[in-house]
């Protein structure tokens, strides 16, 4: 992680295999949760498309590792081999068309450096399991302080789960992470 940010602390628990990283400024969490978007949704796909024909028209922007086929819902999503190749097809400008229909590319969700808002009361929570609710975090975290607010997220294809939990007041983050 350092090569997202300057780290301020971390606290590893190797029962539930999960950590809780701390940085020291809101850009670095953006940076890091963004990170992950190696991955385009393309939809109004026809019903007569193939995987082989995706990778065919997009092999242009980089080359793509796996792809989440959704017939009945006419969309995929097109994992590529890192981040700039996804970026490349976002910003190529080119309307894509497959067999008649002109395509839609949307982009992975990402996290703006606003909404990540990791001021010294907020703390960043990854790899939330899908039972989870927001309720069930409070509960969990509230042991540390009271908490102001709790932003529950995920990614497009629901795979990745994580929180924002806003605290008070700033000593309760940090008890957290120590």
């Amino acid at each position: 992680f350092k090569s997202v940010g300057r780290i301020d602390n971390v606290k590893m628990d190797r029962s539930e295999k999960t950590a809780i990283i701390a940085f020291q400024d809101s850009a670095s969490v953006s940076r890091l949760i963004n990170s992950h978007c190696n991955y385009s949704i393309v939809g109004n796909l026809p019903a007569s498309a193939t995987q082989k024909d995706l990778v065919q028209l997009f092999k242009f922007t980089g080359r793509v590792t796996d792809i989440e086929w959704n017939p009945k819902d006419c969309f995929a999503i097109l994992y590529f081999v890192d981040t700039l190749s996804a970026n490349n097809l976002l910003n190529c400008g080119r309307r894509f068309m497959l067999h008649g229909n002109v395509l839609k590319i949307d982009e992975c969700e990402e996290v703006s450096t606003q909404e990540a808002a990791c001021e010294e009361d907020t703390v960043y929570v990854g790899n939330i399991p899908q039972s989870a609710s927001k309720s069930d975090l409070k509960t969990l975290f509230s042991v540390f302080g009271k908490i102001a607010q709790v932003t529950l997220k995920s990614n497009r294809d629901s795979t990745y789960r994580y929180a924002f939990i806003v605290f008070e007041h700033s000593d309760s983050s940090i008890a957290l992470v120590r």
